[in-house]
């Protein structure tokens, strides 16, 4: 298998009712494994409805999103499989010490780059965040299988294993290294960005009116 990390981000709602017959409610998994026969992704994937409910039982990690390809999810057709996964520590949940703790767990994740398991699969990491139906914010990180079900259900086994050797006070523990969730632009560096844009014709334009201004007029 191969992972690959992706900058972009992505929000995910999550609702205490049927969004459609295709997409359930949502349905709290730490708190309820059992409850996983619920959800329709596992009901078209059983081997996938397992991988969700042994994340929850892990120690460190829940699940708050997913999808399987070829599923219809409201008006979208999922073209590849995802589950979002984050920290079920409150101190890991939101804000800075969250985005820092995603972004050494990603990190983290490469050590399964290269393994035999999954073939030529392909999984894609990127920042997510959800708002749970009871308005709790969490981070966490998506997980993109790009592959057939068999390569993915194949990295299903070390993917598990690996998240069951974490442990969320390591993560904790971990000192701000600088990471920052990216913040909306304002406008002093807006207007900052077009200064620096222009900048350049700007210079060719005195270059050019003093080249006029010496030897022309």
């Amino acid at each position: 298998m191969k992972i690959k990390y992706d900058t972009k981000s992505s929000t995910t709602f999550l609702f205490d009712h049927d969004v459609s017959d295709s997409q359930g409610r949502y349905v709290d998994l730490r708190k309820s494994p059992d409850r996983v026969t619920e959800l329709p992704e596992a009901k078209s994937w059983p081997a996938f409805g397992e991988f969700l409910q042994s994340i929850n039982t892990t120690k460190a990690f829940r699940t708050f999103g997913c999808a399987v390809s070829g599923m219809q999810q409201a008006n979208v057709c999922a073209d590849v499989t995802w589950v979002d996964v984050a920290f079920d520590d409150e101190r890991l949940r939101w804000g800075s010490c969250g985005f820092h703790a995603n972004e050494h767990f990603q990190k983290a994740l490469f050590a399964l780059n290269g393994l035999p398991e999954g073939g030529d699969l392909v999984i894609e990491l990127l920042h997510c965040r959800t708002k749970q139906p009871d308005k709790t914010k969490r981070r966490g990180t998506r997980m993109y299988f790009h592959g057939t079900r068999e390569q993915s259900q194949a990295a299903f086994g070390p993917v598990l294993d690996f998240l069951q050797r974490q442990q969320p006070d390591d993560y904790a523990a971990l000192p701000d290294v600088g990471y920052r969730p990216p913040e909306p632009p304002t406008l002093r560096s807006s207007v900052g960005c077009a200064l620096n844009l222009l900048a350049p014709f700007v210079v060719l334009g005195l270059i050019g009116f003093g080249i006029y201004w010496f030897f022309v007029r």
